[in-house]
């Protein structure tokens, strides 16, 4: 089920992340008959409390709010995690995070956490988690009917306008894409991590680094990677030199 668009991190809102169901028997979770594992989310991080191996963020993003936490037990002056405890409350964030399922309980594990800088974002991931799943339900749909239910019946996101919770925000160009605003080498190791990757476990960095040799040197590609893996575009699988790019179709 799902093939490899299921490996990607799934746009999602937080009321899906509530409402969806587990597979059979708290193995796996299931939204629009895919298994989901890491998710994106754009959120108001309304609390965060500390405990003594947890972080605990609530947030809230206009159709629910969740409880996430972040595992504290790992290195404190590891860079993410210092990000992730000088985030003021009442700030916006963007969230990657693994969900599970435990006695019949959603729960949100938090990769990273980091500022929104522009509120376009929100715009921007709004339209996304829509665009998604349309590809996954279209891709479910019977042949013979052509229509989509978008109504709240077959898109239930939570939020009858999805923008109506969030102010002080320009919506962005309906061309803009996910690679907008990269630099020539960003843009070229995103195209060929998509290129190079033909497999659950993704394109191997020595591959994206042969492909590009003469333009860019492997200290430069290496960096790129990280780059990306920081802002959300990438992540890694089976270890730290196999990456996927996060969109199903970029």
């Amino acid at each position: 089920r799902g093939g490899t668009i299921s490996q990607t991190i799934r746009p999602v809102t937080i009321r899906q992340i509530l409402n969806i169901q587990p597979d059979h028997n708290d193995a796996s979770i299931v939204l629009d008959d895919h298994e989901l594992t890491q998710v994106i989310f754009v959120a108001n991080l309304r609390k965060v409390s500390q405990q003594s191996a947890f972080t605990i963020f609530t947030l809230e993003d206009g159709t629910g709010a969740v409880e996430a936490r972040m595992s504290m037990n790992d290195d404190l002056d590891n860079p993410a995690t210092l990000e992730a405890n000088s985030i003021p409350e009442n700030t916006y964030v963007r969230v990657v995070a693994h969900v599970r399922s435990y006695n019949n309980k959603r729960q949100v594990n938090v990769n990273k956490i980091k500022p929104v800088e522009d509120m376009n974002e929100l715009t921007y991931h709004f339209l996304n988690v829509i665009n998604t799943h349309l590809e996954f339900t279209r891709s479910n749909k019977a042949s013979g009917d052509s229509k989509m239910d978008v109504g709240s019946g077959g898109m239930d996101f939570g939020l009858s306008n999805p923008m109506s919770s969030f102010s002080n925000y320009t919506a962005p160009s309906a061309t803009r894409s996910h690679t907008s605003g990269f630099s020539a080498i960003q843009d070229k190791v995103l195209q060929q991590a998509q290129q190079l990757d033909t497999g659950d476990e993704g394109a191997h960095i020595g591959l994206i680094c042969q492909q590009l040799r003469g333009t860019y040197s492997a200290d430069e590609i290496q960096h790129t990677v990280e780059f990306l893996v920081n802002e959300g575009h990438l992540y890694s699988t089976i270890d730290e030199q196999h990456y996927k790019c996060t969109y199903a179709n970029a």
